[in-house]
């Protein structure tokens, strides 16, 4: 789609805002949700039921992967139930045989590895950390592969505390390619220093196999949709405050049924262009409010901006019964039972023969009697989910409602996938705003501070990067100068926020590369056109 289309190049007495949004809307499934429901599944027995996946590319990425290892990932047909860029699917898990817990241990001459199984995680750091957690008790040798961005990307720092668990991890330098060797993981006390969610997910992911209890102590919070889905899939997992977490290892998780919400960092573009476009009115309906990912929320509303959100349900998760479930999964469950088949045969290869009894002889040995089980595994709730509600100011020739913002250190990994969008907004705000230890940007799909400050030198603000903070100063003139064009570089979110800022240029510019959105949002230009309206006759 042309979104130079939704406008005129006209001179510069037109109004500053063109158009308005009006409306409801609702947002793809949760990226990060989608992820981990997807890895848990595969991990759980039984087959798991998801309404409101996301299509995005990552997630595909790790649903390829996860069908690679031998899980089973069917789709419904369509339903009513599911949002745009959203599919419901059955996922049966991997058989437990696949992965070393289920099996006493092998001495070292026993042991003939089979060909490892190839990964390709594409462009998604989620898919290529977490699923490294999954294959480190895998029973086949695994190599995970990404495109030339993401094989630019730190991967060490997952490895290390993988590595604490006793798993085998090979890198390339830091980066990928990634080689898992099969290994029996043992439980350890981990403290993690970075304030990475995706490290402290693989890390709990993996704890899930290694017999016994994994304690990991985080430095610094954030997001913790793994830990609330740990329990809704029945995990013998507890936290003895936030920042210390305990996960009872060689346990068989259970499936689930769950309707994934609406992304709210896909919401936050929509909420920014609203903020931008004068006199908009948006609601934003079945949106994810977890309190880890709405804290960008918690900084408009701070400095004056007129947001406002209600939760208005929590999302369970509902143990599956296999009985009553078996009619709904058949064709996954035979597709499952058949792939077992072939995975028993290249198991031959361990040169083992393993009784059921003696298999679970020696996951008993290695279970705690003082073992925590916290919360009925039957029912979780699991993430709060409701409407968010934007505003803005209908005088076009007003500065904008709000003030500069104040993000500390502390803040920023509740609000790392915001931090572009906000950044935008600080380019409009009536006084400067300060974002602090930003570093964990420099690590994404581009180095986004670099890429942060191109787009807003570009649209007329100054910018400084010092010490780990970001200090934007608004633009002086009441909008955004004229942009010739401007180069994403494949970042999805950088150029959502480039689509947004053209909203509210004077002319329209020329934006490279806006194919990415479908890494996170597929049809963020649709739901656009349909809240755009004009406001010039």
């Amino acid at each position: 789609m042309n979104f130079e289309r939704f406008y005129t190049t006209g001179s510069t007495e037109l109004p500053l805002a063109k158009y308005v949004l009006h409306g409801h809307c609702v947002m793809p499934g949760d990226k990060s949700i989608s992820h981990r429901c997807l890895m848990l599944a595969a991990l759980a027995s039984g087959c798991s039921h998801f309404t409101n996946v996301s299509t995005g590319d990552d997630v595909t990425s790790t649903r390829t992967a996860l069908e690679a290892m031998g899980a089973v990932i069917e789709d419904e047909a369509s339903s009513s139930t599911n949002a745009p860029d959203s599919y419901s699917c059955h996922v049966t898990g991997i058989p437990a045989s696949s992965f070393l817990w289920t099996h006493a241990p092998l001495r070292t001459e026993e042991v003939c590895l089979p060909e490892p199984v190839a990964l390709q995680c594409n462009n998604s750091g989620t898919t290529a950390r977490l699923i490294s957690g999954i294959c480190a008790n895998f029973y086949r040798p695994c190599v995970l592969h990404g495109d030339s961005s993401l094989s630019r990307r730190d991967m060490a720092r997952v490895a290390r505390p993988l590595r604490q668990l006793g798993a085998h991890i090979d890198l390339t330098g830091t980066t990928l390619p990634l080689r898992t060797t099969p290994s029996y993981l043992s439980p350890a006390t981990i403290c993690l220093e970075s304030p990475s969610a995706q490290v402290k997910s693989a890390l709990l992911l993996a704890a899930l196999h290694a017999p016994g209890i994994t304690h990991v102590q985080l430095k610094q919070l954030s997001r913790d949709h793994t830990e609330r889905l740990l329990h809704g899939f029945g995990a013998r997992f507890w936290a003895e405050s936030a920042d210390s977490l305990y996960v009872h290892g060689a346990q068989p998780l259970h499936a689930v049924r769950y309707d994934i919400p609406g992304d709210i960092s896909s919401a936050a573009f929509i909420v920014a262009a609203a903020l931008l476009c004068s006199g908009s009115d948006v609601h934003i309906d079945h949106v994810g409010l977890n309190p880890t990912r709405r804290a960008f929320l918690d900084v408009l509303k701070r400095a004056g901006a007129c947001v406002a959100w209600e939760e208005y349900e929590n999302n369970a998760l509902v143990a599956v019964d296999e009985a009553l479930d078996a009619h709904a999964c058949a064709g996954a469950g035979k597709r499952a039972g058949e792939s077992e088949g072939v995975s028993a045969g290249k198991r031959a290869c361990f040169n083992q023969t393993l009784s059921r009894e003696k298999a679970g002889g020696y996951r008993a040995a290695c279970t705690s009697e003082h073992a925590v089980v916290s919360g009925d595994p039957s029912v979780f709730e699991s993430e709060p989910c409701g409407s968010i509600h934007v505003q803005s100011n209908a005088d076009t020739t007003s500065r904008a409602s709000w003030r500069g913002f104040h993000v500390s250190a502390e803040e920023v990994a509740f609000l790392i996938d915001e931090l572009p969008m906000l950044a935008l907004l600080a380019a409009r705000a009536s006084t400067p705003s300060v974002f602090s230890g930003v570093d964990e940007l420099r690590a994404k799909e581009t180095d986004r501070v670099a890429a942060i400050e191109r787009l807003l030198a570009a649209l007329g603000a100054h910018t400084d990067f010092r010490n780990g903070a970001l200090t934007v100063s608004p633009v002086q003139q009441s909008h955004f100068r004229p942009v010739h064009a401007f180069d994403t570089q494949g970042d999805h979110r950088l150029a959502m926020c480039a689509l947004v800022a053209s909203l509210v240029c004077s002319t329209p510019f020329r934006i490279i590369n806006t194919q990415c959105v479908s890494v996170s949002f597929p049809s963020f230009l649709i739901t656009l056109e349909r809240l755009l309206h004009d406001n010039c006759s």
